[in-house]
């Protein structure tokens, strides 16, 4: 039976019982193949967090994991059914890798910038400190 409260909304009387996350939102949903969506999608965060944090460009990443623009799309849309766990694994290590990409500074370059700015005026050399930490 309901029973009103104090602002005359309706309240019922039987409470609905919360049942504790497993962890795999794929397996509490009770999808058929739960631990390898939820695979699928952990990796896909890092492929796409490691784009981010590069600042690649589509065309870029498209060059880097030797996939074709609508692939790429649904890659960062979390499209993920024409990707297997493996290939996402791939592309895992491929975003990982050092010196690859076009944003990469080698430790080399990056003392030789600094070498070069040695007398440079100090506010020129802080934006440049700051410009290089960004693209290591």
């Amino acid at each position: 039976m309901a029973r009103r409260s104090r602002k005359g909304r309706v309240q019922s009387a039987t409470r609905e019982s919360v049942e504790p996350s497993s962890g795999n939102v794929f397996a509490d949903l009770r999808l058929p193949d739960a631990r390898e969506l939820d695979t699928k999608v952990r990796l896909a965060i890092r492929i796409n967090r490691a784009i981010g944090r590069l600042r690649l460009s589509r065309a870029d990443v498209s060059q880097r994991l030797s996939l074709k623009a609508p692939q790429v799309t649904a890659l960062k849309a979390y499209r993920l059914d024409e990707f297997s766990v493996e290939a996402l694994t791939r592309f895992v290590r491929e975003m990982s890798r050092r010196g690859s990409g076009p944003s990469s500074v080698t430790a080399r370059e990056c003392a030789e910038r600094r070498a070069a700015l040695g007398g440079a005026e100090p506010g020129l050399r802080r934006a440049y400190r700051r410009r290089t930490r960004r693209t290591r």
